[in-house]
């Protein structure tokens, strides 16, 4: 069996379940895989704020991946590295999303922004956001009088998570806001829109945490789910889909593995770790 150092995973429709808990049982894992040396970081497209408290105050998590790798959260240094969303694109980007009816929140120094008018959850209803989404991320939004005006104005962001009302108009959305140079467009699932700077991804990120700390790719394990997990593939000595994957993801990962209901920790630690 090959000896892993890092465990890099995706949280929700990965470590998380279906009501985005971290289970018992993959707290249990995550201590078990710290114990052995290797680390566990935690990849996600969420920002700082939302994390799970779990996964904030968990010893021997020692660097956090968010907002889809636009930030790397240093957890013994309180301290983050981020690479933002320029402001050309910015303004690009605000130029299309006016066009449609979508309701803009805005990673910003691991805050999540959005304007006040819309931080109530009747809004949230209307433009379609699923219920995980609202639990998530009502609780620590910080509202600011708009939104637009606010990025405009030149508050840096990492990340732009941008949710329409309509199927049809996020199609026609997503293929305008793929045309801007300098950006990375991808989701999460649940019909949103993640926006990055281009020189960043999930994937890409972890190398660099990977060559701080002296680990090569082959001693990598990581874990996703969606879209914005493929990028992990290209960095991984060995890369894992849930079996609640998409299709694209499973196609591009070296093995398909329980699913995110069946404490996905458990299953790495049991299969790569445990002698």
């Amino acid at each position: 069996m090959a000896e892993y150092k890092i465990v890099a995973s995706d949280l929700d429709g990965t470590m998380l379940d279906k009501n985005a808990q971290l289970s018992k049982e993959n707290i249990e894992a995550i201590k078990k895989i710290c114990k052995t040396g290797a680390h566990f970081i935690p990849v996600t497209g969420r920002a700082y704020s939302e994390l799970p408290n779990e996964i904030k105050e968990m010893p021997g998590i020692n660097y956090i991946i968010n907002s889809n790798g636009a930030s790397i959260y240093n957890t013994k240094t309180k301290t983050a590295h981020t690479t933002y969303i320029k402001a050309d694109a910015i303004q690009k980007i605000i130029e299309i999303t006016a066009k449609y009816e979508c309701l803009i929140g805005a990673h910003s120094d691991n805050r999540l922004l959005g304007s006040a008018k819309n931080g109530c959850e009747d809004v949230f209803d209307y433009y379609n956001i699923n219920r995980l989404y609202k639990e998530v991320m009502l609780p620590v939004l910080t509202p600011v009088d708009d939104i637009e005006q606010e990025l405009l104005s030149g508050t840096p962001a990492e990340m732009l998570a941008i949710f329409f009302k309509y199927g049809e108009e996020l199609k026609l959305g997503v293929e305008e806001l793929k045309r801007i140079e300098g950006i990375a467009v991808t989701s999460s699932g649940g019909g949103n829109v993640e926006i990055i700077d281009a020189s960043v991804n999930k994937g890409a990120t972890l190398k660099n945490v990977a060559a701080v700390l002296g680990v090569k790719p082959s001693e990598i394990i990581a874990a996703g789910d969606n879209h914005n997990d493929i990028s992990l593939t290209y960095t991984a000595g060995l890369s894992l889909a849930v079996s609640n994957a998409v299709p694209e993801l499973i196609k591009a990962s070296d093995k398909t593995i329980c699913s995110n209901e069946e404490n996905v920790a458990a299953y790495v630690y049991k299969n790569f770790f445990e002698k």
